[in-house]
């Protein structure tokens, strides 16, 4: 049993790591943002921090939900050099694709004011110059990217640092009873952490209980991460096409494509004639379709010109 113990602190160390970086992440997202969220103290931000990490839990162990699947079997050869490198490109392909969405929202809080989800793919979908776009998001935000392959660097770094150790196995039927106890054990205890709790209320957790506990709706924003809201708004459609009519019923009523000639058969003399601030209460041939007793018009002449004129009495 003591050597998968060893290997249960090294899975454990291995997912700390992330919680470390999503906290520097929420501090990068606070500076980036901080003419947005109002956070009055360090230790209103420290809060704010603590609640964060049942948001952080779900989405980290979701993103790693195949990695700590495959570092709990019971597999003998896992202490190979081509398993654990297999474990590592498994570690970081999923983090660090999870991981770039916090420093997108970075930039992207301050235009839309809500945390990064899915919807950004439905409104970049018909974008023609997506590639533009991103060249120049590239060059205008350059800190950001320099920031992410930093720490991406230090979080390859650290995991790294932690050594893979295991000792001799116990004999195949403690080594696997063990794996098996421990394994429902582990996967009990992440599914409560994805669920964010053991309660029926609001389980599994999502976007709208940040809001539960923070005073203020912005605060919910530095509560929650990029990578959960991803998760939590996939293959969710926020945008849903809505057809109340047919095609060919929308073309019977209105046909947007008209076609005009070039030329004009006559040219006649066109005048026109502005009445500003002249009340329209005064001019008979504005209130003619209405029944007003004993109306009299102050403008006759307009009337009479009006009866062979366009007139447009709301313009």
């Amino acid at each position: 049993m003591l050597d998968r113990i060893q290997e249960y602190k090294t899975l454990l160390l291995r997912i700390s790591i992330a919680y470390l970086f999503y906290f520097i992440a929420r501090v990068l997202f606070y500076i980036y943002n901080d003419h947005i969220i109002i956070v009055e103290s360090f230790e209103e931000f420290f809060k704010l921090c603590l609640i964060g990490l049942t948001f952080d839990t779900s989405a980290i162990l979701y993103t790693n939900a195949l990695f700590i699947l495959i570092s709990l079997l019971p597999i003998k050869s896992n202490s190979s050099i081509p398993f654990q490198k297999g474990m590592f490109f498994l570690y970081f392909s999923s983090n660090i694709i999870a991981y770039s969405t916090n420093f997108f929202d970075f930039i992207y809080y301050e235009f839309s004011q809500s945390r990064l989800t899915t919807t950004v793919f439905d409104i970049v979908e018909n974008e023609t110059n997506k590639m533009d776009l991103m060249g120049s998001f590239i060059i205008d935000y350059w800190h950001v990217f320099v920031l992410f392959f930093v720490l991406v660097f230090a979080w390859i770094y650290l995991y790294n640092k932690i050594e893979f150790k295991v000792s001799s196995h116990l004999n195949k039927y403690n080594y696997y009873g063990y794996s098996i106890i421990w394994f429902l054990f582990i996967v009990f205890v992440c599914v409560i952490g994805m669920r964010g709790g053991i309660g029926n209320a609001t389980r599994p957790i999502n976007m709208v209980d940040a809001h539960r506990f923070v005073k203020k709706g912005s605060h919910a924003d530095l509560v929650l991460n990029s990578p959960f809201c991803m998760i939590r708004t996939y293959k969710k459609n926020f945008f849903q096409k809505k057809n109340f009519l047919t095609n060919s019923e929308k073309n019977s009523i209105i046909n947007p494509i008209k076609k005009f000639n070039d030329s004009i058969i006559s040219r006649p003399n066109i005048v026109l004639i502005v009445m500003e601030s002249f009340g329209r209460e005064y001019i008979g041939s504005f209130n003619k379709d209405k029944a007003i007793d004993n109306y009299i018009s102050y403008t006759p002449f307009l009337d009479s010109l009006s009866q062979h004129s366009k007139i447009f009495p709301n313009s």
